[in-house]
């Protein structure tokens, strides 16, 4: 989400905000503080991000930035479900 267009969250800091961002591309925090924060160690990394997971201002902002991200791709639950079932269930001649 590097150049994202989402606006920074009121009461974040740089740093947090852009753990958020990071964080939802593949939701590992040690790999979303890291790349936020590059010149740490891992074990200070992860120290970091298990902290800033645990705080109600950045899981709110992790939540609306989902909300977002799903709203604009249209990614909901049914709509993954009704994608997967057509490929559990296809017959083998549908897709020959």
């Amino acid at each position: 989400m590097r150049g994202s267009v989402f606006q920074k969250e009121k009461g974040l800091t740089d740093l947090q905000e852009r753990f958020c961002q990071e964080y939802l591309i593949d939701l590992n925090g040690l790999q979303a503080y890291k790349r936020s924060s590059p010149e740490v160690s891992d074990a200070t990394a992860h120290a970091r991000a298990a902290y800033l997971l645990s705080l109600n201002t950045i899981q709110s902002r992790i939540s609306e930035l989902g909300k977002v991200i799903a709203q604009e791709t249209k990614l909901t639950a049914v709509n993954v479900l009704r994608e997967l079932s057509y490929k559990i269930f296809a017959r083998l001649t549908d897709v020959i």
